[in-house]
């Protein structure tokens, strides 16, 4: 070899320039072909989804390898241990610049120092550039590789000079010790055989729980902690392609709430993926407006097998594709917390053509508002299950060509589909294994309100209770094959015996005809706004199917001679969107031989007229169905309706004076069913009068639930000398509710009453007389013949020495009477004040009566809002100073708009009763609760409601106190009021707290919590969960929870 000093730019060629973004370009694109990469990842790249030139290196499974650094990038052939091209810059700010490699000098010795250290190999310009042997001074091998200038690169081999072995060979990256390599000690002995970066053993496992964290490329294992990177504003696109050995993928809750867009897309050896809850959701209660430029990709990832994503995570992402992942087999998306809401504004949501996936679970409120969703050719899959309200307002729905599928599981409202669309379908086809279709609960609907429907070839379906909704404004269907739903009820048919099978058929019927009998789902022509059957005198039998005459507004059956039966089906003349301005009216009038009239589920549902008169032998009327829980039938009553009448009435300008109600025969059973109450909802009038042989009334949830506001409304029971039976079958305490006018009149044979709790409330005046055993019901006001006070001359008239104060219920209404002072009546020892009296009072006090013992108080007095929640908080309760009272009792609603209650210094009072626990009440809604000092109290019951948006809430030094029971939201205080308190503290001898709760469980909005000394608890039904809001600041000394009590530590405030 020819030897040469070391001697600086010799080489004056010109090379050609290059921009960075030129380079970045041709090394991405390098690493891409790539058979083997390893580059540092810091988080900022990611961001920025760009690699720094700096440590970068790749290889090819031909031997090429690249070696990237700040200022050299290099090109070799490991085979023939030559360079192939070569790129540099002086210093980071300039300009690179390729290298002509013709000016390399192979096969020369280049001396290194004064020492003796020499290089025999390529040389350029005075220095090392290519494959060589660099000798130390004692002329021992140290290193044989590649090597540019001073440094290492590409690939080569180390020794321990001393004793000539090898120390490591493989590869190289500036110096270090970067890739796959084997590190051996002074005997030849394997130390680490593997990968390498920074000269330290690679981790494939690596955590992200700081900003500024190094990850590279050949992370397989990747997982952010909690919380961690939720304020990384920065970050909006989440792209983690440049980890192209990433095969897990995990990340904890609430982290990247900034993200915009989330792409794990071309990830080809990615297996699995988990996201924890409240991830990538910047808007806690998005709108479709927050939503638009949020998504989430998962695409091209061949060996992904799971994706699962936690509660409200992506709440606000419009977008969530999957696409072209054929390994996959389970997708979670949510759980089945309450609102967990993903996805709740996606505008699609597709799975197509994923031939493994064998599970789909989605969560409560996910994909909420997706209109369009699609489920097909999935080859594999087997089961599917939606959470509450999963897809609701979908507007369309494709499950097809699924040969596993076995089971579809729905919770409430799931593809509730959106009842202002008339373009809603559904279709099912090609299920040949479905054996189950159904709710979580039977009772509980989901898929209503399809117009266009397709059910094909699901012959083995045997539990199909989620395609039993009524509720549907059926417009095309095809149905068949589909197992036990061939014969459903539920769904149209055929009828082989109809002479109506479409507009056709119904415009050429003769008019002699004696029976019109309309097949499933037709006469939906929205030119058709009024059908009138009277010019079929013939006519004997009318029957209607079910989905007919969507856009009909008015039905006329009037002066029908020879017609006995009428029976329409469910959701007929019913649109698709019922509008509150439709003023649709039927009317069933003069037909003298009508026996039966029968209406199903839905029907007439934006009609605001009901008119059926002189029917002479009318037998029985049947709307909707008893035997159906939750039915929405007619709506009607949007102004005032005449229901059950029997004289001809202008419904819209009803007269004053009604008489000559002659109907000898009349059989009433109006049945509804629905989960909010709509029939004859919002009603201004409801009569029954005058029906002789009417013996029962049968009702369900929310029938003749009249207009809560000032409006005139009246009720009418009134001569009906056989009725036997009044029943209101409900849950929701509504029917008959909220007259402002009520007549119960002529009632005698009444034996059978069942009335919803809140029946007649609302009112304004009632006349009740001889109504049998109405007359015992709890819902009416009742005298008491020790009644002391029936008017405000009475009570003003009073002696000063009565010894007991009962007030009539209704009475003391009078505007002008604002203030109740008891004190003026210092002997009283009982007080009994009636239910609805005392309207305007807003001061009543009960201070310094030394002989009270008793205080009793019925529902809905003093209370200017009936029923409810009272609207200002000024009025003032105050019960002090009465050494001998023993027991405060108040009824339902009472109360409800005063924002003071002050009970104290009561030596001897024992037990206070506000409400029913079970129900809402809403006694003092607006007051602070605070009970001190009180040192024979024993029991307390606080109604649903009562006390609930209060700033305080104390039970303190009440040292003979055993029980506190509480109804639904009971002093649950307020979640706007700041600061708010409770405070449980010295009651050494309590042993049971009872919460009445619905099935979310008592909940606390209190700011500080302060429960102290409470050593005897024995019973304790659940902890209440804290609000966002509560709990900021607790203090528990001494208290004895009981044991096996179960306390969510994330939501109460036990820890």
């Amino acid at each position: 070899m020819n030897r040469k000093r070391r001697a600086p730019n010799e080489s004056k060629r010109k090379n050609a320039k290059l921009e960075s973004s030129d380079v970045l370009s041709l090394i991405q694109n390098e690493i891409a072909t790539m058979d083997y990469c390893l580059y540092p990842c810091m988080q900022e790249e990611l961001k920025k989804q760009c690699i720094l030139f700096e440590d970068v290196l790749g290889a090819k499974a031909d031997g090429t390898i690249v070696n990237g650094s700040k200022t050299n990038i290099v090109w070799c052939d490991m085979n023939k241990k030559t360079l192939m091209k070569a790129i540099t810059r002086r210093t980071q700010r300039c300009k690179w610049t390729t290298v002509d490699l013709s000016g390399i000098e192979p096969n020369r010795v280049l001396d290194l120092s004064d020492e003796g250290d020499r290089w025999e190999g390529d040389i350029m310009d005075g220095k090392p550039f290519g494959w060589g042997v660099l000798y130390d001074g004692d002329d021992n091998v140290a290193y044989e590789g590649f090597r540019v200038g001073d440094v290492n690169l590409c690939i080569g081999r180390s020794y321990y000079p001393d004793i000539h072995k090898v120390q490591y060979e493989g590869e190289l990256c500036n110096g270090k010790r970067w890739g796959r390599g084997t590190q051996y000690d002074r005997n030849g002995n394997v130390v680490y055989e593997g990968e390498w970066l920074d000269d330290a053993p690679l981790e494939t496992r690596c955590e992200i729980d700081e900003e500024k964290q190094l990850l590279h490329s050949r992370v397989e294992v990747l997982t952010v902690r909690q919380n961690k990177c939720s304020d990384s504003y920065q970050w909006r696109v989440f792209d983690l392609s440049m980890l192209v050995s990433l095969r897990e993928l995990t990340v904890e809750c609430d982290c990247y709430e900034a993200v915009e867009v989330v792409k794990l897309v071309g990830m080809h050896e990615l297996e699995r993926v988990v996201i924890g809850s409240c991830c990538f959701q910047e808007v806690y209660n998005p709108t479709s407006d927050n939503c638009e430029k949020r998504r989430f990709y998962v695409k091209d990832c061949e060996k992904l097998r799971e994706l699962r994503i936690g509660y409200r995570s992506f709440s606000d992402y419009s977008v969530c594709a999957i696409e072209n992942v054929p390994s996959l087999e389970v997708i979670e998306i949510g759980t089945m917390e309450d609102h967990c809401g993903n996805f709740r504004y996606a505008n699609e949501f597709v799975l197509r053509n994923l031939p493994k996936l064998k599970s789909l679970s989605f969560g409560d409120h996910s994909f909420e508002n997706c209109p369009y969703v699609v489920f097909e050719n999935l080859p594999c899959l087997e089961t599917l299950q939606c959470g509450n309200d999963a897809f609701e307002k979908c507007q369309c729905v494709v499950f097809e060509s699924l040969p596993e599928l076995t089971s579809i599981r729905l919770g409430f409202n799931a593809f509730y589909f959106d009842m202002e669309k008339s373009t809603t379908s559904l279709t099912m086809r090609n299920l040949p294994k479905l054996t189950t279709f159904v709710t979580a609960n039977p009772e509980i609907e989901s898929l209503r309100y399809i117009c266009h429907i397709t059910l094909e070839d699901m012959p083995s379906l045997t539990n199909a209770s989620a395609l039993q909704s009524k509720k549907h404004y059926l417009e095309t269907w095809s149905i068949r094959n589909v197992g036990v739903m061939n014969d459903s009820p539920f769904l149209p048919h055929h009828k082989p015996e109809a002479t109506v099978t479409g507009m056709d058929s119904f415009k050429n019927l003769c008019l002699s005809v004696a029976e019109i009998i309309t097949d499933d789902v037709c006469c939906n022509d929205k030119e058709l706004k009024s059908v009138d059957f009277s010019v079929f005198p013939a006519l004997e039998r009318l029957e209607i199917g079910h989905d007919c005459f969507k856009y009909t507004e008015e039905v006329r059956i009037i002066g029908m001679k020879m017609l006995e039966r009428v029976t329409i089906g469910r959701s007929s003349f019913t649109g698709y969107v019922p509008s509150p301005e439709r003023k649709g009216g039927f009317y069933l009038n003069d037909c003298e031989r009508v026996k039966e009239l029968k209406i199903g589920s839905f029907s007439f549902s934006g009609y605001s007229v009901c008119e059926i008169r002189n029917d002479s032998h009318l037998e029985r009327i049947e709307v909707g169905e008893r035997d159906y829980s939750y039915l929405e039938l007619i709506k009607g009553a949007k102004r005032s309706v005449s229901f059950l009448e029997t004289i001809g009435v202008n419904v819209k300008s009803i007269p004053s004076n009604i008489q000559d109600k002659t109907d000898p025969k009349m059989y009433a059973d109006v049945r509804y069913d629905f989960f909010m109450g709509d029939a004859f909802h919002e009603c201004s009038l409801a009569v029954f009068e005058n029906l002789p042989e009417l013996t029962s009334i049968l009702t369900y949830n929310g029938v003749f639930n009249f207009k809560r506001n000032s409006e005139p409304s009246e009720l009418i029971l009134r001569n009906l000398p056989k009725l036997t039976s009044l029943i209101t079958e409900t849950v929701f305490n509504v029917g008959f509710t909220n007259p402002r006018h009520v007549v119960l009149e002529n009632m005698p044979s009444l034996t059978t009453v069942t009335l919803s709790k809140d029946a007649f409330s609302y009112r304004d005046t009632i006349v009740v007389n001889n109504v049998g055993a109405l007359m015992n019901d709890p819902t009416l006001p009742h005298s008491n013949p020790n009644v002391n006070v029936h008017t405000r001359d009475e009570l003003m008239s009073l002696s000063s020495s009565i010894m007991q104060l009962t007030v009539d219920c209704d009475c003391c209404n009078e505007e002008d009477l604002n203030i109740l002072n008891i004190c003026q009546w210092p002997l009283l020892s009982v007080i009994e004040i009636g239910s609805y009296s005392f309207k305007h009072v807003d001061v009543v006090e009960l201070n310094g009566l030394s002989r009270l013992e008793r205080v009793v108080i019925g529902r809905n007095s003093f209370s200017k809002q009936k029923s409810g929640i009272g609207n200002y908080p000024t009025g003032h309760f105050s019960l002090k100073d009465c050494e001998r009272v023993r027991e405060l009792k108040i009824g339902r609603y009472s109360f409800n708009d005063y924002g003071v209650c002050v009970i104290e210094n009561d030596a001897s009072l024992e037990g206070i009763e506000m409400g029913e626990v079970t129900t809402e009440n809403y006694n003092f809604y607006y007051a602070p609760l605070i009970l001190k000092n009180l040192p024979s109290l024993k029991s307390l019951l606080i109604g649903g409601r009562a006390f609930c948006d209060g700033s305080r809430v104390v039970f303190e030094n009440l040292p003979e106190l055993t029980s506190i029971q509480l109804g639904p939201s009971a002093c649950s205080l307020s979640s706007s009021a700041h600061p708010s308190t409770l405070i449980l503290r010295d009651l050494p001898k309590l042993t049971t707290i009872a919460f009445h709760e619905e099935d979310e469980g008592p909940y606390c909005n209190a700011d500080a919590i302060v429960l102290e000394n409470i050593p005897s608890l024995s019973s304790l039904s659940a902890i209440p969960k804290l609000s966002e809001t509560g709990g900021r600041s607790i203090q528990i000394n001494n208290v004895h929870f009981p044991p096996g009590l179960c306390i969510d530590k994330e939501k109460c405030p036990i820890q």
